[in-house]
């Protein structure tokens, strides 16, 4: 048997041997700024010190927007927001720190950047919302680094329906039955520029649309299997094949919700807290909370998961309610909604159903195709930890 240790020193040499790639790192609207600084070691799980700290070296950073209602001044304010992300990521590389970062294009640049020992950033978009009805955004987004798409957030949108439908916005269980008329357009342009399509947030049709309509393999940048818990996001086994089918990759979010089952105890009094600081089930309301009630929940559902994880399964509920009724705060800092998946660039099939678990690149050119590094090193396990209240 392995020690602790041993185990260490196999993992400290693992991590020096491939490069890994944290797929969704969310960003704030302050991102590269004297208040949210990358180059500064800070709260957030993800900034230049820690990459270099933890070995990771290239991340996705998101360019977020939130789902509302589809009108002609949304539609154009949620392109402001996107642009403002792209912005603040080219910021980073380009004018703070392009001595130790650069926005990589492709997969070559990715393999080039980390060869010349600086940090590699690439760009997702979350939440095809961004484009709105304008097909011809995507190749603007596509000028401005966006490698990946995910199709769709909490809330239909006119691309696909969503895994989460919003309540808030009225939402039916579905608005399109999976991927629109104007969302096959959609993939079928993405797959021209290079985009990758990613289904996470999408529902069960719009997933499996996606996988029979793209042409390049798609990938679930934060999911994990239905058969380990039963999270909207998560994939089922219909799934997972048809993922494997069409060539693509899913990044699995290690979060213990997206893992293993909850005893009903700890779900009960989470539901509690979001209820009572007024998120709502799909988490609506987070983005009208205060920074200090969103570190209040933050604290508070830590504290909920600490006592969790320490308690006997005869007594969950009470010390856990002590938690949700605002009890004391833990003195470590809060972490940013962000979420960490790491992955070797060399394919690996999962034991369970044969998809890949790696992470694939776009090639900029307008054939798409996937790179993946010729080696036979093993591929990394992928990690990720996901704030449910987070964008992600």
């Amino acid at each position: 048997m392995r020690t602790s240790a041993v185990v260490g020193a196999v993992a400290a040499s693992f991590v020096l041997s491939v490069i890994t790639i944290d797929t969704h790192d969310d960003i704030p609207a302050n991102f590269a700024t004297e208040e949210v600084d990358p180059g500064e070691r800070g709260e957030r799980q993800v900034d230049l010190p820690k990459m270099r700290e933890g070995g990771l070296d290239a991340a996705f950073f998101i360019v977020y927007v939130g789902q509302t209602e589809r009108t002609p001044e949304n539609y154009e304010a949620v392109k402001t927001a996107a642009v403002a992300k792209f912005d603040a990521i080219h910021r980073m590389t380009d004018a703070l720190y392009p001595d130790q970062i650069e926005l990589a294009y492709s997969s070559d640049d990715v393999e080039r950047i980390n060869a010349e020992g600086r940090l590699v950033a690439c760009i997702g978009i979350e939440n095809g919302y961004a484009i709105g009805r304008e097909l011809g955004l995507l190749e603007r987004y596509h000028e401005l680094g966006a490698r990946y798409m995910t199709l769709s957030h909490n809330g239909h949108n006119d691309i696909c329906d969503s895994a989460n439908p919003s309540s808030r916005l009225g939402d039916e269980e579905e608005e399109h039955g999976g991927v629109s008329e104007f969302g096959e357009q959609v993939i079928e342009e993405m797959n021209r520029l290079g985009i990758m399509v990613d289904i996470s947030h999408t529902s069960r049709q719009s997933m499996l649309d996606a996988a029979r309509l793209s042409r390049a393999p798609i990938i679930a940048s934060h999911s994990s299997a239905s058969a380990l818990a039963d999270v909207s996001r998560n994939l089922d086994d219909e799934q997972l094949l048809a993922l494997k089918e069409n060539g693509g990759v899913i990044q699995i979010v290690a979060l213990g919700a997206f893992v293993k089952e909850d005893p009903a105890e700890k779900t009960e009094v989470l539901d509690a807290l979001r209820q009572e600081m007024g998120m709502g089930a799909d988490f609506a309301g987070w983005s009208t909370l205060s920074d200090e009630q969103r570190a209040q929940y933050r604290a508070r559902r830590r504290e909920i998961e600490e006592m969790a994880s320490t308690t006997s399964a005869s007594a969950p509920t009470s010390t856990a309610a002590a938690a949700s009724r605002g009890g004391a705060t833990p003195a470590r800092p809060s972490t940013s909604p962000s979420s960490s998946c790491a992955a070797a660039t060399r394919r690996r099939r999962s034991a369970s159903s044969g998809a890949a678990t790696c992470c694939v690149f776009g090639a900029r050119s307008s054939r798409w195709r996937p790179r993946c590094r010729r080696s036979e090193r093993p591929a990394r396990v992928c990690r990720a930890e996901l704030d449910p209240a987070s964008t992600g």
